[in-house]
């Protein structure tokens, strides 16, 4: 970890809503390895690298709470009508944007597509990889992607990862291109509820 970022003892500033450390995630589609090779030789170095029992299992959590219903609902917003349809903008629960911005942008983003094919499964058993870093381009963990697309599972992964290293005080800031989707579906399902300020 980041010897500026995570290192000192005295990184609680005197407001205790204040942001600890700032970090970025994202992925990138370029590394990638191919099906049918043999695994890495076994490495005896501790890696950043998240196990793939972690992405599994944070998979899993993601997929279940899909299944039930949204943990919140829309309320109504003082914005004004923006569409045809009359109908009034508002605001999801705990969101500070309105709903339309957060369609608008999950409609021009290709990353907030899911479903969005950027590596094939079919040659590449790591289809890519995601990485968190600080604001001084430290690695803090990193996770082999092994779906077509940039699921938020792989996101979710990192972030725990991340906070389970850190005191429960501790601030996070976290910048991320797709950030107002993630945050929305953390909100409407209930993802990383204990790290949600």
């Amino acid at each position: 970890h980041c010897p500026l970022c995570f290192g000192g003892h005295n990184w609680q500033s005197n407001n205790s809503s204040d942001i600890d450390a700032i970090v970025c995630i994202d992925a990138c589609f370029t590394q990638k390895r191919r099906s049918g090779l043999q695994d890495d030789p076994v490495n005896p170095t501790a890696t950043v690298f998240l196990s793939q029992e972690e992405i599994d299992s944070m998979e899993c959590e993601v997929d279940s709470l899909r299944k039930k219903k949204p943990s919140v609902q829309r309320r109504s917003g003082n914005a004004p009508k923006r569409n045809h349809r009359d109908e009034e903008d508002g605001f999801e629960q705990g969101m500070k944007i309105p709903i339309s911005v957060l369609k608008s942008c999950n409609e021009s983003f290709t990353a907030a597509d899911e479903k969005c094919q950027k590596g094939s499964t079919q040659f590449f058993s790591d289809t890519g990889v995601m990485a968190v870093l600080c604001c001084h381009d430290h690695v803090i963990p990193l996770a082999n992607m092994t779906s077509a697309g940039e699921k938020q599972h792989y996101a979710l992964a990192l972030i725990k990862s991340l906070f389970s290293h850190l005191p429960n005080n501790f601030h996070i800031g976290l910048l991320y291109d797709i950030g107002c989707q993630l945050e929305q579906s953390c909100r409407k399902w209930g993802f990383l509820k204990p790290f949600l300020p």
